[in-house]
């Protein structure tokens, strides 16, 4: 599985910028009324410009119809070279979604990069890369919280000693694993140690006790395991919206609002911004 993707070299970034269009293309732009006509000028134009690229480098992005019903049709999400990116309608500005901050349908602004990834963990796609815990019988779902996470990360531990009390307070916990070493080396200690708990019959215990060093996992017979896939999807992911460490924690409300962290939040801070109601276990 290749996980590495290949970025838009910056030659090919200066010459995104200025794809606006000759005179021969006004009556293709003029006439463009949905992503794929959008997409169509976007491929023609960067065929022109980078023609190692091939006639289809321009994708739409899967979370196309939730970023519209976020911020409208001005502006689509697509893929290229790898990397997730904006372009206008008529296929003339190409933009890192990273630097991009956009009025959203309740008129806040909003980082597009953050919408991206809330879109994306929320989505049906997402649901093979990530690791959850189950609420307790009764307890009524309030949020979500994912967390790029490393065994050996002592702040990811602080998340574990508060599991307990997201849970019963009704905020769902999906782990995305995220050794900080990499993925190239099995033997390093996060990946190791991911591989314990991601091969296990129930994977979510497994890495909340391997994580707190509590009892006794067995490594994979094969580190390259199909089981670890999900090791090797979820720092893919990381890599993906650049984290720079972990934990990186990711939480949305019952309302779809949603706020990120690259660091180690509290639960009372995570679950006073969710307006969820705090329980204290430990007392």
């Amino acid at each position: 599985m290749n996980i590495m993707k290949k970025p838009l070299s910056l030659a090919i970034l200066a010459s995104c910028f200025v794809i606006t269009g000759a005179s021969a293309e006004t009556a293709l732009v003029s006439e463009v009324k949905t992503p794929e006509q959008t997409l169509k000028v976007i491929n023609e134009r960067m065929l022109k410009v980078s023609p190692g690229l091939g006639a289809n480098s321009a994708q739409l992005d899967f979370t196309l119809k939730g970023f519209q019903a976020e911020f409208g049709g001005n502006y689509l999400p697509i893929t290229l070279s790898g990397q997730r990116y904006l372009t206008d309608t008529e296929g003339s500005i190409i933009m890192e979604p990273s630097k991009a901050f956009m009025f959203n349908g309740k008129n806040e602004l909003s980082n597009v990069n953050d919408t991206f990834i809330k879109l994306e963990l929320m989505s049906e796609e997402n649901k093979d890369r990530v690791i959850s815990h189950s609420l307790p019988d009764g307890v009524d779902k309030k949020g979500d919280l994912f967390v790029l996470t490393d065994p050996t990360c002592g702040y990811c531990h602080k998340v574990e000693e508060e599991v307990e009390n997201y849970l019963n307070s009704g905020i769902v916990v999906h782990y995305i694993p995220y050794p900080r070493a990499g993925i190239v080396d099995v033997t390093n200690a996060g990946y190791a140690l991911w591989a314990k708990a991601a091969c296990a019959e129930n994977p979510a215990k497994a890495y909340h006790d391997v994580s707190l060093r509590i009892g006794d996992y067995k490594s994979p017979d094969d580190m390259n395991d199909a089981c670890t896939d999900i090791i090797k999807d979820g720092y893919a992911f990381g890599r993906k919206i650049s984290i720079t460490g972990t934990p990186y924690m990711f939480a949305v409300g019952s309302d779809g609002d949603s706020f990120s962290s690259a660091g180690y939040l509290p639960y009372e801070s995570i679950a006073e911004r969710l307006g969820v109601q705090t329980v204290n276990l430990s007392k």
